[in-house]
């Protein structure tokens, strides 16, 4: 199994290339492409024929089953919903699930690809912009001085626009400074009469990641007069204040409200929850065991979104009650369960460190902020886990073939086919023994589409490269479906096929297929490292055509190639691209090539006269021009969410993103 590497600067890079993706959550209407929404043609109903089975000693409620309003169910069952057939032009296209969870990848991939060749790459110079600048091609970051000096003077300029997105984005922007001075404005941002630039605001301040703002926060979330959206927004920028000292008081909030009942109390609770899996706070998964088996967390959605956030966290603890969901929960959360037990951790290293739990522990116990019922359940299961810490890597082994044999027979058997495509992902996170002949049988399932597809990314993931030749053969000869063909082209990408670039320039370069299609390809050669593929893809931006999915996709493989010729025209495309989507694709490339040199370009375009789309977008890149490397990942809320849910402010959240 392919893993990230994840040294000191390979971290700093990462941050430092994500900015694009994390700054177009500074619009507060509309962000990054995040799946083909527009072409759904209609939401797939889940009628459902429910099979019920029994769960002796289960509290009622527990582990998602329906309860019902009144939440009880005094039989003790869980309902078992079986989804029926529907057609595949809905949320079960894989593009869904790979615009949501696009940017890992496209940020490892690149960093695995580009720029070998610079003597300085990888070095702490490199990464913190004090490189020979005498090199050629070498980029830089932005000092301190031009971030107080250039930064945040044209932003404040941002602030002072009459359209509410230009705003918003500027608020995002100068959070993403850490700058101490900027935060009497984000603080007034949160009374803009717009609630979009509000939400901003809020996000903005966790964004700082001050932990003198934490009262602020709390006072959003906890005040019952506030609007659920904006205390919605408080939970998650609580969460990317990314400090453990804010893990308590999230779960106290949790605690004093299950079991209430009121209009928007789910959705704060959800917002809640994805505070804590952006927190990534190990020490919450005992509190979170305990709510999962309390029974009282009543709203759907957000039982989901627990679910999620335990395999976010990724501790091994979280395995049975990931498992028992799998096998007993409601259709959405066994949906969140088969995602989630992919993010679970099997490493030895990840089981050795308990003194910060410890700590934390004593820390809780004297602000009395936890029930003491809490308290006990923490103590229990960190004694499973210091029992853990002792364990062979033998047996972790055997917890990571019991979480793969689950979803295998899930692949190949569950009868809802999103819960089937979400576990041929989860199975190529995972790894081990039998993961790649359960995702081949996916890749041959004839009567499957969507899973063929989920499982030919699944295999990329896998990064097994024996797999290579039997997806090349699939993405030559598989006529008539180019959505399908996408997956592949896709898949190649991420396994470093090169042997099948020719094969995917030809396609690339042919005008009878699918825009959308051939953007894949694209992407995939991008992913690949294949540089020769950048002449062709500058051609295809400089020649337009109105294929907006075919300019997106070249757009992001040229970020991915380093191709600093494509530099001018990029720019162009934030400031004259036709649609959002494509000056979001702009933003996102010069992070991608850490374009540093925008910075005079993108002030100009902010105190000038351009369009407010223009104008957005510029704050934008200065966002990530501007931010420092310590900003906590701002995408990491999209990756891995079951996107199903139904959650109006989650739906819209996670399109910010």
């Amino acid at each position: 199994m392919m893993k990230p590497k994840m040294t000191f600067f390979g971290m700093i890079a990462l941050l430092v290339a994500l900015g694009g993706v994390w700054t177009a959550a500074a619009n507060a209407q509309q962000g990054q492409y995040r799946g083909p929404e527009d072409e759904v043609r209609r939401r797939p109903t889940e009628e459902s024929t429910p099979s019920r089975e029994t769960v002796p000693g289960l509290i009622p409620g527990a582990l998602g089953g329906r309860t019902g309003s009144s939440g009880r169910n005094p039989t003790q069952t869980v309902t078992r919903r079986r989804v029926a057939r529907y057609d595949q032009e809905g949320y079960r296209r894989w593009e869904f699930w790979w615009e949501h969870n696009k940017d890992r990848y496209l940020v490892h991939w690149n960093l695995e690809n580009r720029n070998d060749d610079d003597p300085q790459y990888g070095t702490p110079e490199y990464y913190l912009g004090k490189a020979d600048r005498s090199q050629p091609g070498v980029m830089f970051g932005v000092s301190d001085r031009e971030r107080v000096e250039k930064i945040i003077p044209a932003l404040k300029l941002g602030l002072l626009s009459p359209d509410e997105k230009v705003r918003a984005a500027s608020l995002i922007a100068l959070a993403k400074t850490r700058e101490a001075s900027v935060l009497p404005l984000l603080k007034r941002g949160t009374a803009d009469p717009k609630p979009g630039v509000r939400n901003a605001a809020i996000l903005g301040l966790g964004l700082l990641g001050d932990l003198q703002v934490v009262p602020n926060l709390l006072g959003i979330l906890q005040n019952t007069e506030a609007s659920t959206e904006h205390r919605f927004y408080a939970g998650i920028a609580l969460g990317y204040v990314r400090r453990s000292e804010v893990t308590p008081y999230l779960i106290s909030f949790l605690q004093r409200h299950l079991g209430v009942q009121g209009q928007g109390i789910g959705d704060i609770q959800i917002g809640v929850l994805i505070g804590l899996g952006v927190l990534g706070d190990k020490s919450a998964v005992p509190l979170l065991h305990l709510i999962a088996r309390d029974g009282r967390l009543r709203d759907d959605a957000a039982r989901a979104v627990l679910y999620q956030t335990l395999g976010k966290l990724g501790d091994l603890l979280a395995l049975p009650v990931l498992l028992r969901v799998l096998e007993v929960g409601d259709i959405q959360e066994r949906r969140s369960a088969a995602l989630a037990l992919g993010e679970l951790d099997f490493s030895p290293e990840a089981e050795k460190d308990l003194t910060s739990l410890l700590s934390r522990r004593a820390s809780w116990t004297k602000k009395d902020l936890l029930t003491k019922v809490a308290l006990q359940e923490f103590d229990r299961l960190l004694s499973s886990k210091l029992q853990a810490r002792r364990v062979a890597e033998a047996r972790l082994k055997r917890y990571r073939d019991k979480a793969s044999h689950r979803l295998t027979e899930v692949l190949k058997s569950d009868a809802d086919g999103q819960v089937r495509n979400f576990a041929a992902i989860s199975i190529g996170k995972i790894g081990g023994d039998s993961a790649k002949d359960a995702l081949l049988f996916g890749l041959n399932s004839g009567y499957a589409r969507s899973l063929q597809a989920f499982s030919a990314l699944g295999l990329g993931i896998l990064g097994d490269q024996s797999v290579n030749e039997v997806l090349r053969k699939k993405l030559i000869s598989t006529y008539g479906e180019e959505d399908l063909r996408g997956a592949f082209a896709l898949a190649l990408g991420l396994l470093q096929d090169r042997a099948s670039a020719n094969e995917m320039m030809k396609l690339l370069v042919r005008p009878s297929l699918q825009p959308e299609f051939r953007g894949y390809v694209g992407l995939g050669l991008g992913l690949m490292g294949y540089r020769d593929a950048a002449p062709t893809l500058v051609s295809i931006l400089r020649s337009g055509g109105g294929q907006e999915d075919l300019l997106r996709s070249a757009t992001l493989a040229l970020g991915l190639l380093g191709d600093r010729d494509s530099i001018d025209d990029l720019r162009l495309m934030i400031q004259e691209g036709k649609t959002s989507t494509l000056r979001g694709a702009g933003v996102i490339s010069q992070g991608l090539l850490r374009d540093f040199g925008a910075v005079e370009p993108m002030v100009a375009l902010l105190a000038g006269k351009s369009k407010s789309t223009v104008k957005e977008m510029a704050a934008a890149a200065l966002g990530y021009l501007g931010e420092r490397e310590e900003i906590p990942v701002f995408s990491r809320a999209a990756q891995d969410y079951n996107y199903r849910i139904h959650s109006q402010l989650m739906q819209e959240f996670l399109r910010l993103l």
